[in-house]
């Protein structure tokens, strides 16, 4: 009885590790940090920035977009982001022009870092435009 219980308490500490999150972002600034960062965003290129519990210990990130809204269980997008070993930050650009929210989640050799989901939108609601794409986006 206290193997199974034992068991049960060292998956359930397992499985709430702490992950890092992702900021979605227009871009960085010269330090690396986000600017103009939100949730929802009108298509086109944004930039990820993203963070983990410890040093990544790799050069080489994977960035997996899935499109939640249609349940995928295949990403949509795959980058590959380059990082310092000795560091846990970094980002990535990303371009998602098709509408929805997504889960982006940043993998060290297939092991989840870090995750965010981000909401995409044609237009922003209440403005009739040209036509034109903004880049407008809507603050966390």
């Amino acid at each position: 009885m206290s193997a199974v219980c034992f068991l049960f308490c060292a998956l359930a500490f397992t499985s709430c590790a702490k992950k890092g999150s992702v900021s979605f972002c227009e871009g960085i600034d010269s330090k690396g940090k986000g600017v103009n960062c939100g949730k929802v965003f009108t298509t086109g290129d944004l930039t990820i920035v993203f963070n983990a519990k410890d040093d990544f210990g790799t050069d080489d990130l994977t960035v997996k977009v899935f499109n939640v809204d249609a349940g995928d269980r295949n990403p949509k997008l795959v980058r590959h982001a380059k990082v310092k070993p000795d560091e846990n930050t970094g980002h990535a650009d990303l371009d998602l022009y098709d509408e929805g929210r997504f889960r982006v989640v940043v993998e060290k050799r297939g092991e989840a870092v870090s995750s965010g989901e981000i909401e995409i939108i044609d237009s922003i609601p209440g403005e009739a435009g040209s036509g034109e794409m903004d880049r407008t986006f809507y603050p966390e």
